[in-house]
């Protein structure tokens, strides 16, 4: 029994897929008036004028204002 919980202790760690990015965006977000430094993991983005634009799983679209920093992973 305990060489079987072994091998199901081993299936899940190893089965979990880890979901690589393209892109690093760090920058800040407003919250209640102070800024909060966030990190942002993309794979994909849309640039217009000083602004990163990027939609989500879920459909929405996020808007990040300057200053921000684009690292390609």
């Amino acid at each position: 029994m305990k060489i079987f919980k072994i091998l199901i202790l081993i299936l899940l760690l190893f089965s979990c897929k880890h979901k690589t990015y393209k892109y690093k965006i760090s920058g800040y977000i407003n919250i209640n008036g102070n800024f909060h430094e966030t990190i942002w993991y993309v794979d994909t983005f849309n640039l217009k004028n000083d602004t990163v634009y990027y939609t989500n799983s879920d459909g929405s679209q996020i808007k990040i204002g300057p200053p921000f920093i684009i690292k390609y992973l």
